[in-house]
């Protein structure tokens, strides 16, 4: 085992997140911590995974939602994913090990490698149960939040 300084960073909507690397293992796994920037604490992945293929993961979410205007609104403030797979219902197999933007149910969170939420404002009566566009969504849309769920 031994122990590595550098981090790697990529960007999640806009958010950076950095990666580094704690251990490596002779098999060619690590474990990694993962910050999300000016967020406190990070989280550690003791899975057999690889610094690259952590890398890859991230850098391709699935979006998993009903709502076209999410969708749009997500495409506007980070137009590469245009070609990132969207779903309407996701099973355990879509979500296993991936980096997943919506709001997923806590079973299959656990199975996700990590869940990025855009909250939402539903504060006005009005917007409740109505489609939005993408200016809709920009208009009540938070910060992107980054979980990683645990089952027990």
């Amino acid at each position: 085992m031994h122990y590595l300084k550098d981090a790697q960073s990529i960007s999640i909507l806009g958010v950076r997140v950095l990666i580094n690397t704690l251990t490596h293992e002779a098999d060619g796994s690590a474990t990694m911590r993962l910050t999300v920037e000016g967020r406190p604490g990070g989280i550690d992945f003791d899975f057999p995974t690889t610094p690259e293929s952590l890398l890859a993961e991230i850098a391709n979410p699935l979006i998993i939602t009903r709502h076209a205007g999410l969708v749009d609104f997500l495409i506007d403030i980070c137009p590469c994913l245009g070609t990132i797979q969207v779903l309407a219902h996701a099973t355990p197999a879509d979500v296993m090990g991936r980096v997943c933007i919506g709001v997923l149910p806590p079973h299959l969170a656990a199975l996700a490698l990590l869940q990025v939420e855009i909250p939402l404002d539903f504060s006005d009566p009005a917007l409740r149960g109505s489609e939005l566009t993408a200016a809709g969504v920009a208009a009540i849309a938070g910060s992107p939040r980054f979980y990683r769920v645990m089952g027990v």
